[in-house]
């Protein structure tokens, strides 16, 4: 799986690319390198991607904690999404995966920037995808509940510097032909 995502990332215009087959070299790569986007899967022994983004958003260490991250799974149900969303995903991607799948995926982190919140029990970007305000039962939060860290086109201070949106058009109009 991971040789098929790098060639769709390369194919995608995405230039450096890093590999690791467990949690531990993952985060060896993280610690030397700067990641502009992490694209894990679900199932990995011996310790799981869900885990792996857990630490990754929470571990006070870790040099990029908002470094988008894209969940692969070959499991989508709703319980799953969910739980990858709780640990902070951006994206939730179910196998088999494609081209164009994967370049919807980027080119929506890219359009749509969502803020980072940091509360008493999560940290990762906003899981709200539209303003119904809270759910029933539910005080409203306040400004002083939550740390929002901006929404500035740009995840962590960085940019999604490889991904350029003339690159990304052009890989799309060649995965559409």
């Amino acid at each position: 799986m991971r040789s098929v995502v790098e060639n769709l990332c390369r194919g995608l215009g995405i230039g450096e690319f890093a590999q690791a087959e467990t949690v531990e070299q993952a985060l060896e790569v993280l610690a030397r390198k700067s990641i502009d986007l992490v694209v894990t899967d679900w199932h990995m022994e011996p310790t799981d991607g869900l885990t792996f983004v857990k630490y990754l958003r929470n571990d006070p260490d870790r040099p990029n904690p908002c470094v988008p991250i894209i969940m692969l799974t070959g499991h989508g149900d709703r319980e799953r999404v969910c739980e990858a969303r709780g640990a902070g995903v951006n994206m939730f991607m179910a196998k088999p995966i494609s081209a164009k799948a994967m370049y919807e995926r980027l080119v929506w982190m890219i359009n749509h920037p969502l803020p980072y919140i940091r509360t008493n029990n999560y940290f990762g970007p906003d899981r709200r995808r539209k303003d119904v305000g809270p759910p029933a039962g539910i005080r409203q939060r306040r400004a002083e509940d939550i740390d929002m860290m901006g929404n500035t086109g740009r995840y962590g201070g960085r940019s999604l510097a490889n991904l350029s949106r003339r690159r990304l058009s052009e890989c799309a109009r060649g995965a559409r032909t």
